[in-house]
């Protein structure tokens, strides 16, 4: 029992310098972007986010997802087997690097006559995927051997090198200069962490091991659906819209879906410490309503943070953005929506983790994929941007119902929990007011929202209480009739 609050306070750092990196790299992209926007054209924003697209889809299959692995298997293993491990998935690196080199000598022969952002950018697509996949190689390896501040540190050193050369090359050469930032970012970050945590004493090719890798794979392959499956639900709409809307399209979508990706990056670093409690309360009597609890208050609070946010996104754009950008105010309220649903699902969905049955996580997923694929292939067609924003809500809203109906299983649902989602419905309220160009139907709508979650956050804790207090009654009962007999 002593050591436990070793474990908690260790628990507690390594979340903090993990959010200092996540949220920390994010916080400074997110400052950066009214100078990205006013040294790129929003086509060439569009391009760089489809780059990035393609690259991230590239990582995830020809990698076979060995990031995830090497942070996972060499755990709490002896140092000989972690320079195992890691110098087998570095000669697994270069293998990559073939496939890569060869993919884009392929295209080149084969597709020279075909003109589209893949085809066009192929070198820098073949380019970031690299220095990623050994970026990212590098990094995870540095939180399975516990260095979790250099992790920290590399994340926003990465971001810095960007915004730094940003200042010197982006004005000049625009979205070249944009992309080799992020490619010598990559370098950089990928030496620093290398040396940083004398990665170099785990390297020694007489520990290659074929045995290691396939003990890799077999923990990293099964990711392979589940990621493309959420690849599919977050970037499918990217090709699509190029074909129908063009590029510009894709930079006002990919500037208003900036805003959501910070609530999200917030976001996480309370779903990590949630799936802690589900698996350490899951099975006490009171877990039911403790879980609709945190539900009303997570959702409930999410939503109106989401309202709060949408309503500020508009004067932030109109003051400090492009005004060629201008038009992504609209979109930024929609989208961050999204957020919500993604919050139901992964709330909903940690009770998975607690009875040990993942492959409810993978038929959720499938729903929300299929209901991308669909939905984005009707909407963006007839409605534009619009489309895409919707198709991207609905999606996840499908994949947040589907996991409450899975996890309706083992958890009781009560009225609380019910009316927490339908807050985060009403949050929808706000997208009309966006549409209506009124701030104040907007405020007005959000102090409602204020009152609705305030007055059953009240009830929720008055009924917890009563229960609290029937349950001491009850056990003082029991010990009184124990003591009788």
């Amino acid at each position: 029992m002593e050591e436990q609050p070793g474990r908690y306070k260790r628990l507690a750092k390594n979340t903090v310098l993990m959010f200092i990196g996540t949220f920390g790299s994010k916080l400074v992209s997110f400052v950066m972007l009214p100078f990205y926007t006013m040294w790129l054209s929003v086509e060439d924003y569009g391009t760089s986010d489809i780059i990035n697209v393609y690259s991230t889809v590239l990582l995830t299959l020809v990698s076979l997802c060995i990031g995830e692995a090497i942070f996972v298997i060499p755990s709490q293993k002896s140092k000989e087997q972690q320079s195992s491990y890691f110098t087998s998935s570095i000669v697994f690196s270069f293998l990559c690097a073939g496939v890569l080199a060869l993919l884009f000598f392929l295209v080149r022969i084969f597709m020279s006559d075909t003109h589209n952002s893949f085809c066009d950018n192929i070198g820098y697509i073949t380019l970031l995927t690299l220095t990623t996949l050994y970026t990212t190689v590098f990094q995870q390896f540095c939180k399975s051997i516990d260095e979790i501040r250099i992790f920290a540190l590399t994340g926003i050193l990465q971001t810095l090198i960007v915004a730094g050369l940003g200042f010197c090359v982006i004005p000049k050469y625009q979205l070249v200069g944009y992309l080799w930032c992020m490619i010598i970012a990559n370098i950089a970050a990928g030496i620093f962490v290398f040396f940083a945590a004398k990665l170099h004493r785990y390297l020694n090719t007489s520990l290659f091991s074929r045995k290691a890798l396939r003990e890799m794979f077999r923990y990293s392959i099964p990711l392979i659906p589940n990621s493309v499956i959420w690849l599919v639900v977050s970037y499918l709409n990217r090709p699509l819209m190029e074909s129908y809307l063009g590029l510009y399209a894709i930079g006002i979508y990919a500037l208003a879906n900036k805003f959501p990706t910070l609530i999200n990056t917030v976001y996480n670093n309370f779903s990590s410490s949630w799936q802690i409690s589900v698996l350490e309360q899951y099975g006490k009597p009171s877990f039911n309503s403790f879980y609709n609890k945190v539900m009303l208050m997570i959702i409930g609070g999410l939503s109106l943070f989401v309202a709060c946010f949408s309503l500020g996104a508009s004067p932030l754009i109109k003051t400090f953005f492009s005004e060629n950008y201008i038009d992504a105010i609209k979109y930024i309220p929609l989208l961050s929506l999204s957020c919500v649903f993604i919050a139901i699902g992964s709330i909903s969905g940690a009770v998975f983790s607690a009875v040990r049955l993942s492959k409810y996580f993978f038929y959720s997923s499938i729903w929300s994929a299929a209901s991308a694929i669909i939905l984005n292939y009707i909407l963006i067609r007839r409605f534009g941007i619009d489309g895409a924003c919707w198709a991207c809500v609905l999606s996840y809203l499908v994949g947040g119902v589907s996991r409450i109906l899975y996890a309706k299983k083992f958890v009781t649902f009560n009225v609380a929990g019910y009316l927490s989602i339908l807050t985060a419905i009403l949050c929808a309220v706000v997208c009309p007011t966006v549409y209506l160009d009124s701030t104040m139907m907007g405020a007005v709508l959000t102090i409602v929202l204020l009152s609705v979650y305030v007055m059953f956050c009240k009830k929720e804790s008055i009924t917890l209480a009563s229960i609290k207090k029937r349950n001491h009654a009850n056990k003082e009962n029991n010990n009184d009739t124990v003591d009788n007999h």
